[in-house]
């Protein structure tokens, strides 16, 4: 009776492994695809205009051109571009540039004034923490990176 009794308990416990067996396998199944799928991030993360919105102060510029340069993307897609000159150490020639913008992916496209007169910039920019570089697409050495004013 001894031998029926743990023979029964032996016939319960696989049993039990087998209906745990069945249900754990999909659950386990289930977990590593939702972590798998929640874990995937799109490499090209789509830039939006809401990413480059703030006032920008120009930290470096590469090329031959040495200036001061302060960046306002405005949440109406609209930037203003302050661009103060100093050539000898003299009094400075700034300039003030007004216009719209928009996004596009990695790009971002600045439309100064109307008809003829009218000049379009188009830049490739890429936002790290509080780090703006723009590249311009015509010359990829011609890349000034900004922080983040406020």
């Amino acid at each position: 009776m001894i031998i029926n009794i743990k023979f029964v308990h032996l016939l319960k416990l696989i049993y039990k492994f087998i209906i745990m067996k069945k249900l754990l396998l999909p659950l386990i199944c289930l977990l590593v695809s939702t972590l798998t799928i929640s874990s995937c991030s799109k490499d090209d993360d789509v830039k939006n205009s809401s990413t480059i919105i703030g006032t920008w102060e120009l930290v470096e510029i590469e090329g031959e051109t040495t200036a001061t340069q302060t960046a306002t993307f405005n949440d109406d897609s609209t930037f203003t571009l302050l661009v103060s000159i100093v050539v000898n150490e003299e009094t400075p020639d700034n300039e003030l540039v007004t216009g719209t913008y928009e996004t596009l992916n990695d790009l971002v496209i600045l439309t100064k004034g109307i008809g003829e007169d009218q000049e379009i910039w188009s830049y490739k920019f890429l936002i790290d923490d509080n780090e703006l570089s723009l590249t311009s697409i015509l010359d990829a050495s011609d890349t000034s990176v900004f922080t983040k004013k406020d």
